[in-house]
């Protein structure tokens, strides 16, 4: 009962909105957030992993219980990875954006030229 609780729990986490189009302006704490979530997501499959090929070692056919685990997990860590990347393109947009604005402040301003040329 615990089991199919945990199951219908991660199934939720795992659902969750973590948007995979990460806007630009995503501050550091939402990153850190999302990339929080997300972390959780990939210990839960990691966990579900590792007692499905615990599970597999009690069964006759131990082989062919362990590469559907491992199936398994690669469907289920494809979304994750997907959205992380995701994420860090954003992070990396932001970076790239502040960056530049902070090179366009530098800049001296543009000064027009005199009616008097020397």
């Amino acid at each position: 009962m615990n089991f199919a609780r945990f199951r219908a729990w991660t199934a939720a986490v795992l659902l969750c909105p973590v948007t995979a189009h990460a806007t630009p302006t995503t501050d550091a704490q939402t990153y850190d957030q999302k990339q929080h979530v997300l972390q959780m997501q990939r210990d839960a499959v990691s966990q579900r992993y590792g007692q499905a090929a615990k599970q597999c070692w009690q069964i006759f056919l131990v082989n062919d219980c362990l590469q559907q685990a491992r199936l398994d997990r690669r469907r289920e860590l494809a979304p994750i990875e997907k959205q992380e990347n995701a994420l860090r393109a954003a992070k990396r947009a932001q970076a790239v954006a502040d960056r530049q604005e902070r090179l366009e402040a530098k800049k001296p301003s543009v000064e027009t030229p005199d009616d008097n040329p020397p």
